[in-house]
């Protein structure tokens, strides 16, 4: 036995977390069962890097909304309006993980909590790619304002509706849960989402007003 102290082994580096985060959300996309396995780290370090997506997912948003030429920036200085959109995004993650946590916890998958914020946060970043293209496909088909071509409406209802599942598909995986508590926990976030939504634009509205 040797008297020498063992030496920590290193972690996993931020490239090497984030590499396997991105291929795990690929693999669902592709409803390979299997990319869950990429989350299987479920280490604290693990865990916080996974908040990284959101260094993606919000300017990436913000740019669609300026690409599409969203209302709220004829309303609003385009300082306060990235303001507003990045403040409406961290509200909307943190009250729907906190509430699907919650109601993982309470149906007693506690314990594969932090799998599921890591694979719900690098999804994100897969699924902004996948409607921002969708909606800059869209605009090249001649989608803009409120005239929208059939064939552009088409393409952004299907996204839509493949993005939903998509996030549907990455809770039951992650969760390992049947589909009515993943389709519950869907549905919950999108609502969070909208009331979020709703209330930041009434009350840029007053501020506007």
């Amino acid at each position: 036995m040797s008297d020498h102290p063992e030496t920590p082994q290193p972690g996993p580096s931020g490239a090497s977390l984030t590499a396997r985060g991105l291929r795990g959300a690929w693999r669902l996309f592709r409803l390979d069962r299997g990319g869950v396995e990429e989350f299987r780290d479920e280490s604290d370090v693990a865990l916080w890097h996974s908040f990284n997506a959101y260094f993606f997912i919000i300017p990436a948003g913000l740019i669609l909304s300026l690409l599409m030429g969203d209302k709220g920036l004829e309303q609003v200085d385009l300082p306060l309006f990235i303001l507003q959109d990045a403040v409406r995004t961290v509200l909307t993650v943190a009250a729907s993980l906190l509430a699907a946590c919650r109601l993982a916890q309470a149906f007693g998958y506690g314990n594969r909590i932090g799998r599921f914020v890591m694979a719900s946060n690098w999804s994100g970043v897969i699924s902004a790619i996948f409607y921002g293209t969708a909606l800059l496909l869209a605009r090249a088909l001649g989608a803009e304002g409120e005239a929208m071509p059939p064939a552009a409406g088409l393409l952004l209802f299907c996204a839509m509706i493949w993005t939903v599942f998509y996030g549907w598909f990455v809770v039951r995986q992650a969760l390992a849960c049947g589909g009515l508590l993943a389709s519950a926990m869907v549905l919950l976030d999108l609502t969070i989402s909208l009331a979020v939504f709703s209330m930041s634009k009434t009350l840029a509205d007053l501020a506007g007003g």
